[in-house]
């Protein structure tokens, strides 16, 4: 099986993280994953690393699902994933591997005792059925460009301290304090006023969308059958390359093999097919 069975295409930025694992690399991983996810009887539990990636296989339930192999994960130290060096990558945002539902477990696994001094951050009137809570430490990311603040969107950072409704935020060079309440003039002469603490999210995981761009010390990327929609190569290769030391793969045999076997996102198939 050949490098040219396996065109990757370009993420829809087209980057790959400098110092981090190439094509070849990729190309390799993959012919190991289908070749393992081939065998007959292994029940998704071979044992599969290089150097630089490792394969944790899940079962549907209990410490074997995706959700319990991360956890053990995380709680083993092994790696620290209060560390912007580290990064957690889910294909989608909704579904119990989804960014929202990881973020929770992932603050109450990480900030443990914290969580009871948290805060309620408001929402958009749009999303207001999603809570976010946050404490100090916590792993943030912004959601929209603020040129009050000078915070774009996609920038992550820790939360320094929360005094008097103000979050301090570390984004790695500039500590910036999130008031509730920025004022801006309005093109038609007036002052208008929005609570910029709308734009936090958890950042204990984000999609692979979100990390295209950033690299990360090491990356893991958790799939299963829910995620089935975003199972294309561009999305496995986005998220394994944005290590330089080490990528994780949490996930099941046949959503892997998916993976790294369909070229683009099933919707598209099946939109072409309606199509036709």
């Amino acid at each position: 099986m050949s490098g040219d069975d396996f065109d990757f295409g370009k993420s829809s930025r087209g980057d790959k993280p400098k110092g981090g694992m190439s094509t070849g690399a990729i190309v390799g991983i993959v012919v190991g994953v289908l070749l393992l996810c081939s065998c007959l009887g292994c029940g998704g539990c071979c044992a599969f690393q290089w150097d630089d990636f490792k394969m944790l296989w899940t079962q549907p339930m209990g410490a074997m699902s995706p959700v319990g192999r991360l956890e053990a994960l995380v709680k083993s130290g092994e790696i620290d994933f209060n560390s912007l060096d580290n990064q957690i990558i889910t294909p989608i945002n909704k579904s119990w591997i989804g960014q929202y539902d990881l973020n929770i477990l992932l603050q109450q696994w990480i900030q443990k005792e914290k969580m009871f001094d948290a805060i309620m951050l408001p929402r958009p009137r749009w999303d207001q059925e999603k809570t976010c809570m946050l404490v100090p430490g916590d792993k943030v990311i912004w959601k929209k460009n603020d040129y009050q603040l000078e915070i774009y969107n996609g920038e992550t950072g820790l939360v320094v301290d929360i005094v008097n409704d103000v979050i301090s935020i570390n984004f790695g060079d500039l500590v910036i304090g999130v008031p509730p309440w920025v004022e801006y003039p309005a093109s038609d002469g007036t002052v208008k006023g929005y609570d910029p603490r709308e734009q936090i999210d958890l950042a204990y995981a984000v999609t692979t969308h979100k990390s295209q761009g950033s690299e990360y010390l090491n990356s893991v990327y958790v799939i299963d059958r829910s995620s089935y929609s975003m199972h294309h190569r561009n999305n496995f290769y986005t998220a394994v390359t944005r290590a330089r030391k080490m990528a994780y793969v949490i996930g099941d045999q046949r959503s892997v093999q998916q993976s790294v076997s369909q070229k683009e996102p099933p919707i598209n198939r099946f939109a072409a097919r309606g199509r036709k």
